[in-house]
């Protein structure tokens, strides 16, 4: 499942009641199926937020989270993808999930 808060380009921020009850819906899906369902939070957003504004934890409310971010939002780079995930060290095989989710990124110049 993805989610992106703050949404983009609403800036709608989830509570942490609704995070932490999509983890538990999460969580019990999961189990029904017999498979991990992983939570993906976008959150290039997550530094740019006003009036005292806060995000909930996706980790903290579900453990099967991973978190992809990017600095180009941050720092304002426009133009750069520059770009970091985050798996919760909960998840069950987080070293191969995350060797699986290595990418190489090559420059071919003229």
């Amino acid at each position: 499942m993805l989610i992106n808060s703050p949404h983009n380009p609403t800036g709608r921020i989830y509570p942490e009641t609704t995070v932490r009850a999509l983890g538990e819906l999460l969580r019990r899906r999961s189990g029904k199926l017999g498979r991990i369902i992983y939570l993906v939070s976008d959150e290039p957003y997550r530094r740019i937020v006003y009036d005292g504004a806060r995000l909930a934890s996706v980790m903290a409310a579900y453990e099967n989270t991973i978190i992809a971010s990017s600095y180009s939002k941050e720092l304002s780079l426009a133009g750069e993808r520059i770009g970091f995930l985050v798996a919760n060290p909960a998840i069950t095989g987080v070293d191969e999930l995350m060797e699986g989710l290595i990418m190489a990124n090559a420059y071919w110049g003229l």
